[in-house]
């Protein structure tokens, strides 16, 4: 779910960036500021997550605050509007991509090893079903209702962290 959505996501970023930035400058310094931006946030609330192991919040504001922006900017009017919801968007995955693999590390210190392995091959098979799924949306949809859908899927992600959080009886 994770790389379906991480991949959907920037792909379909680049796709409207086409249309609304007149120059690769202008769309370079935009993605530039706001990594600057997310870098900085996530080594503080990275250096804070280690010292407390409270996970959990952290997906949770950052997974809900990712869905809100992807339906922001899927429902943008203009280019301002739609790259300051990319812009949070952007903050938003930046934070929450750490959390969600420190959930997995901290649950499986004795098979980190097994565990990347298994993650990287679910990742992968999320980014091409995400390219897939997202050609078929484009191809029957527009752009808005194809970040729609992609939205749904990191609030599905945080669910069923939190599922699966449950089940296994993680303290997050």
């Amino acid at each position: 779910m994770e790389g379906t959505f991480f991949t959907g996501v920037s792909t379909a970023v680049v796709l409207v960036a086409v249309t609304l930035f007149r120059t690769p400058a202008e769309f370079a310094f935009f993605l530039t500021s706001t990594a600057v931006f997310s870098v900085g946030a996530s080594v503080l609330l990275g250096k804070h997550s280690d010292t407390t192991h409270h996970r959990k919040e952290y997906i949770w504001v950052f997974g809900t605050l990712a869905f809100a922006c992807t339906l922001g900017a899927a429902f943008a009017e203009g280019a301002i509007q739609w790259a300051a919801a990319i812009g949070l968007l952007n903050v938003a995955l930046v934070l929450f991509k750490p959390f969600a693999i420190a959930l997995t590390v901290d649950r499986e210190e004795n098979e980190l090893h097994g565990m990347a392995v298994g993650r990287e091959f679910f990742l992968n098979a999320g980014r091409v079903f995400s390219c897939l799924l997202l050609a078929m949306l484009l191809i029957w949809m527009s752009t808005r209702q194809a970040m729609i859908i992609i939205a749904f899927v990191i609030l599905l992600y945080s669910f069923v962290l939190e599922f699966k959080a449950r089940r296994l009886h993680w303290q997050l």
